[in-house]
């Protein structure tokens, strides 16, 4: 790979990303990629609202939600996660100044996502569509949301910013009990966590453990720490990515890449969640073999998720600690490759067989949370030394 136009293509994204944050500092989800500004009603006009929604029909059925909000406004937590990610890496990477002014414009979207929830009830973390307080949020975004802080706690706060975040942390899981693990999201009641049922493959479940963890860490309280652990270790078997019949990897490893991409990256940034992880698990299998599972899911599906890309680089990187000659640096550039094709094209992180001609629309939204994670993959290669 040319490090030219590796160098060149980096501050393109970064431009870009620049202009994936709204006048509140908060991520947006999709920017339109040829005006290069947010996407507004009119991009969607002559469609019907399911097709607008992606095929989703329990979300189009919400009238409260826009198309234009949605695209705009889903998850940014999680994004703003990805995207601290990367400006932490880049302040690693030697560029700490010039990180910390876009980190300071982040946290402040987080922020005011509290505020948005906190004017319906006391530690609320909403998905703020059309920048209104409501009561949709989600097990990603209430994740993402915690890693987020997580790390612009670590990286860039002030003292006071750090004692604020703390605060907010032991409000949103006291939301979360209060609630007995229960949420609203578009207009149907769901489960974050179920403790009367055994944990499954392809279940969101396992995210909530860490989210209980990061918060009890960030605010020091010892007892929502233990509940994270007690739930982790009830997804141990989870972690095991080969069918024990016939040694085979999972055939719904697809969606398990999720859960798999959340444990490594809240690993990745907290210490303590990394070594509870070592302590109660094989971490050197687990860590050697999920990347391998990566890889055979992408012989599967080349168009893999973005989060799959990122899990490949960011797992394969971890790998070569404990397996030599595990990933190069030329797979590593294949990973950029992969992630910037569906950035510029959201219809290319579609599954194989999907309707072209129905989601062509994809095509010219530019997914921030692509970009987000090429920068992050850039930047933390640029601390490996391999560009």
């Amino acid at each position: 790979m040319d490090p030219d136009l590796l160098k060149a293509k980096m501050t393109c994204f970064e431009r870009l990303a620049r202009k994936t944050l709204d006048g509140r500092g908060i991520c947006l989800l999709t920017i339109d990629g040829e005006t290069e500004e947010p996407v507004t009603d009119s991009f969607f006009r002559g469609m019907d609202r399911i097709q607008a929604m992606a095929g989703h029909e329990f979300m189009a059925a919400q009238p409260d939600v826009k198309p234009a909000e949605y695209w705009s406004y889903e998850n940014p937590g999680m994004s703003a996660h990805r995207y601290l990610s990367a400006l932490a890496h880049k302040k690693q990477a030697g560029y700490p100044a010039e990180a910390a002014v876009e980190a300071r414009r982040v946290f402040e979207g987080l922020l005011e996502a509290h505020r948005l929830g906190g004017q319906i009830e006391h530690g609320l973390i909403c998905k703020p569509y059309g920048l209104r307080p409501s009561m949709e949020t989600s097990i990603d975004e209430l994740f993402g949301h915690s890693m987020a802080l997580w790390i612009y706690h670590h990286h860039f706060a002030t003292e006071t910013e750090r004692q604020a975040i703390a605060a907010q942390c032991v409000k949103t899981a006291e939301w979360v009990l209060r609630h007995n693990f229960q949420y609203v999201y578009f207009g149907k009641p769901k489960h974050l966590y179920r403790w009367d049922r055994p944990l499954a493959h392809r279940t969101p479940m396992l995210k909530v453990p860490m989210f209980f963890h990061l918060a009890g860490q960030l605010a020091g309280e010892s007892a929502l720490a233990h509940l994270g652990a007690a739930m982790t270790l009830r997804g141990r078997d989870i972690l095991d990515w080969r069918d024990p019949t016939d040694g085979h990897w999972r055939t719904e490893f697809g969606c398990e890449r999720h859960n798999l991409y959340q444990w490594q990256s809240a690993a990745a940034v907290c210490s303590e969640f990394a070594l509870f992880l070592k302590n109660h698990f094989d971490w050197r299998r687990f860590i050697v073999e999920s990347y391998e599972a990566t890889q055979a899911l992408y012989l599967k599906n080349e168009n893999a998720a973005p989060a799959s890309r990122l899990v490949g680089l960011n797992v394969g990187m971890e790998a070569e600690k404990h397996a030599a000659n595990t990933i190069a640096y030329e797979e590593a550039a294949r990973h950029l490759a992969g992630i910037e094709k569906i950035m510029m094209s959201l219809k290319d992180g579609m599954e194989p067989g999907a309707d072209d001609k129905k989601h062509a629309f994809l095509d010219r939204l530019l997914s921030a949370h692509s970009l987000y994670h090429w920068l992050e993959a850039y930047w933390r290669g640029a601390c490996f030394g391999w560009w």
